[in-house]
């Protein structure tokens, strides 16, 4: 039996269930689009087009299939009530053909300051929610909630951790099962910065949510649908669909058909073809009568593929490593216990990554969350050929060691860690800000293995001091093997010894390069002051 959620509109509103059919695979296409950009109605932008040329840039020179223009609902009024907003309706009408869909969207609510709960995306809203006419939606999430539901619109979380580590916006993800059939999804992927909001994702689905991850470029200055990320990647959203139309891109959204990917370069397109359990689809919400679940996975690109994943509710539970840019996998959980939620994420061997919407699964019994024992940092060390962790994008790993650098070389980090085995680079505010360098804090870190620069890292998301041990003890070196084999030591702390500097030492906060050499040879050194 399939399963989905909608909004019965019966004098009251109540939350029911609806039986439908699962997407039929012969007659299904992905269309790749995004859902968060601005045009100059926003007041913020900087070198940003009118709507009708941004809509014209995505279709023409960035090859969408759709778009959502999400200029800010207090500045679309423009000093004439509803003036900018009628604009962006307009031109979002013009704009959409039987090859595009524009949508005309809206930003809505606040990050910063006293009552901020942070930003929503409001799609298919008849009226805007500006300051004058609905002043209390932009800061009350309930409120918020209370405009969707009159309006029956559909919403998105924007950027959670657009500012540190901001797990208290949205209410912390408190469940509300009056807007779950109205709340689709969340950007896993926005803007700039995109690091820590796999981290979001997980928590609103382990809260109840039944959403699916999206982009959000968030655009303030054009390149509307390619605009590229502080990582190289042009960030897009798949979605599933039969044919292209307004009003079957919009339930699919409400039917998590979406999945969220990085290209790097913008020809290479992950299209993933089938995310079935049982045969049903990716955002499907079913009954399994045996705890056992067969799940098809199959998806190309022009890059390699190098990791495909699957979790259920939020842990490994499988994975596959197809060293193809084209693959099909079949796997099976047998052991399917309670309510759970199964996604799926792919690596390619240039780190780009794609997230799926779950398929929600009822099974008899009751789930029990598998232990999350502490791993060595030297099982993260292990490599593919290319160099690339083969751990590479694994979540909700947990380690665990004294702290030896923290803020040194940055609001973010990287800070270290270190245990027995190794050293580990960990990139994240909610780290480095607990670390003390002159106290050897213990810590246990869970977060997930990525790389950057060269260098294999964990974003951290739980990070909590567990006691004070002693600082590990210096490795001695020579700088010929620093220079030779410099990934056997990485993160760890290092003594060399009478190593002579050959130049000149960068002036007092100055970041540079410096070479040093003991007489065995010389090895390059990153100074970060």
């Amino acid at each position: 039996m399939y399963l989905r959620k909608n909004l019965l509109r019966l004098c009251i509103l109540s939350l029911v269930f609806q039986q439908i059919n699962s997407l039929p695979a012969q007659n299904l296409k992905v269309y790749f689009g995004d859902l968060h950009q601005h045009s100059t109605l926003s007041f913020d932008t900087q070198s940003a087009l009118p709507p009708a040329a941004a809509f014209n840039y995505a279709k023409g020179t960035a090859n969408l299939s759709f778009m959502a223009i999400t200029d800010h609902g207090n500045n679309l009024n423009n000093g004439n009530p509803a003036a900018g907003w009628q604009l962006l309706l307009a031109a979002a009408s013009t704009a959409s053909d039987s090859q595009f869909v524009a949508l005309g969207s809206q930003e809505v609510g606040l990050v910063f300051g006293n009552g901020g709960y942070g930003h929503m995306v409001i799609h298919d809203s008849p009226h805007l929610a500006d300051n004058d006419v609905f002043p209390d939606v932009r800061f009350n999430l309930d409120a918020f909630y209370n405009f969707i539901i009159a309006r029956n619109s559909l919403a998105h979380f924007c950027h959670p951790g657009i500012s540190g580590d901001q797990s208290s916006k949205f209410n912390n993800f408190a469940f509300d099962s009056r807007v779950d059939s109205l709340i689709y999804g969340l950007e896993i992927l926005s803007g700039f910065r995109s690091t820590l909001y796999e981290k979001f994702y997980l928590l609103a689905l382990d809260k109840g949510w039944h959403i699916g991850p999206v982009t959000g470029q968030d655009n303030h200055r054009g390149n509307y649908g390619d605009r590229i990320d502080q990582r190289n990647n042009i960030n897009l959203t798949g979605v599933f669909l039969d044919t292209l139309s307004r009003s079957k891109l919009l339930d699919a959204f409400r039917n998590q058909r979406t999945y969220a990917f990085q290209a790097s370069p913008a020809s290479d397109r992950m299209f993933l073809n089938e995310f079935t359990a049982d045969g049903n689809w990716m955002g499907d919400i079913f009954d399994n009568d045996d705890n056992v679940v067969n799940f098809t996975v199959s998806a190309r690109a022009e890059g390699k593929f190098i990791a495909a994943h699957l979790y259920k509710n939020g842990h490994l539970l499988k994975r596959f490593e197809p060293n193809s840019n084209e693959f099909t996998w079949m796997v099976a959980d047998s052991a399917s216990f309670g309510s759970v939620y199964y996604f799926l994420k792919l690596i390619q061997e240039d780190t780009d990554v794609l997230w799926s919407s779950p398929i929600w699964v009822n099974s008899s019994g009751e789930f029990q969350p598998p232990e999350n024992p502490i791993t060595p940092i030297s099982a993260l060390r292990e490599n593919f050929r290319n160099g690339l962790p083969r751990n590479l994008e694994l979540t909700n790993i947990t380690i665990r060691g004294v702290a030896t650098v923290g803020r040194q070389f940055g609001f973010e980090g990287p800070g270290f860690l270190q245990d027995s085995t190794g050293g580990i680079a960990i990139f994240g505010v909610n780290f480095v800000e607990k670390v003390v360098p002159t106290v050897p804090f213990e810590f246990e870190v869970t977060g997930k293995v990525t790389f950057f620069n060269g260098q294999t890292e964990l974003t951290p998301y739980e990070t909590k001091r567990v006691g004070i041990k002693t600082f590990p003890q210096a490795l001695p070196v020579q700088t010929a093997e620093i220079a030779s084999n410099g990934e056997a030591y990485e993160g760890r702390l290092v003594q060399v010894i009478g190593a002579t500097i050959m130049g000149n030492f960068p002036p007092n906060g100055v970041n540079a390069n410096i070479t040093i050499d003991d007489g065995t040879g010389p090895c390059t050194l990153r100074i970060d002051k």
